[in-house]
């Protein structure tokens, strides 16, 4: 059952209602129904679509940070490996130097985690090309 519903609106704006309603073949009532009814659906389906995003944006962001944070500490913990072999390498290969393995590790484990950081163009030995 429908109900009686008055309301006020500018001139104009009724003017302009009655030249749609006169457009489209159908009274004055039945075109503001169904611009309401049209409005209502709209803005449902906006927000359903706005929750929705929300919802899968906050299930993402609680899936993937874990995940980057480990990788994050995997890449840094490989980094510094890689700077510890190079360190040592360099170390064991001159022939000037004995090899104390232990003292060795710990000089090139702290020059390695130095060396990260630093900016990438001091370790590169200038700007990048």
């Amino acid at each position: 059952m429908n109900k009686r519903v008055h309301i006020y609106l500018p001139e104009n704006v009724v003017e302009e209602i009655d030249k749609l309603s006169e457009d489209f073949g159908i009274n004055r009532s039945n075109l503001i129904e169904k611009a309401c009814l049209q409005y209502i659906e709209n803005e449902t389906k906006e927000s359903v679509k706005d929750s929705i995003v929300a919802d899968l944006t906050r299930a993402l962001d609680n899936a993937l940070d874990p995940k980057i944070e480990r990788l994050a500490k995997l890449m840094s913990k490989g980094a510094i490996f890689s700077g510890v072999s190079q360190n040592l390498l360099i170390e064991y290969l001159d022939e000037t130097t004995t090899f104390d393995v232990l003292s060795s590790y710990t000089k090139a484990r702290v020059k390695a985690v130095d060396d990260l950081k630093k900016p990438f163009e001091t370790v590169m030995g200038g700007g990048l090309k």
